[in-house]
């Protein structure tokens, strides 16, 4: 993994098996969580979920993968936030949300982690998940 401090002031996550880190204007990190009760398994979901990107390719409610390694997934950074904290808009989050998750499964993907937090908005206002 590059040397880039991951640290408490640009840690912008914390989920069960992943932190996110953001790296700068456009790019976050997301590396297993240290703390986690299986640091094996929080790798494992790491990896995996690189591979579910490069399985998926590039589509609009699809939050971009812009780098990934053994340890870590980098993401395109989502400027305003997830759907979770937005008041205005829901019918078209609700729409855009579907749309994504019937992309994933129509590509033999399921998403076993489907929640509010987890839908992103670009800078244009436009769901996309993670």
């Amino acid at each position: 993994m590059p040397n880039i401090n991951l640290n408490k002031q640009n840690l912008i996550g914390v989920g069960v098996f992943a932190h996110v880190h953001r790296l700068n204007e456009g790019r976050v990190r997301k590396v297993p969580a240290s703390g986690s009760d299986d640091l094996i398994l929080a790798i494992k979901s790491i990896r995996r979920e690189g591979q579910i990107y490069d399985h998926l390719g590039d589509h609009p409610r699809i939050i971009k993968c812009v780098g990934k390694g053994d340890l870590f997934v980098d993401l395109e950074y989502a400027p305003n936030g997830h759907i979770e904290s937005s008041d205005e808009r829901r019918i078209q989050f609700a729409r855009e949300a579907i749309e994504t998750v019937v992309f994933i499964h129509d590509n033999g993907i399921i998403h076993s982690d489907l929640a509010a937090h987890r839908f992103l908005l670009d800078s244009e206002l436009s769901c996309q998940t993670r």
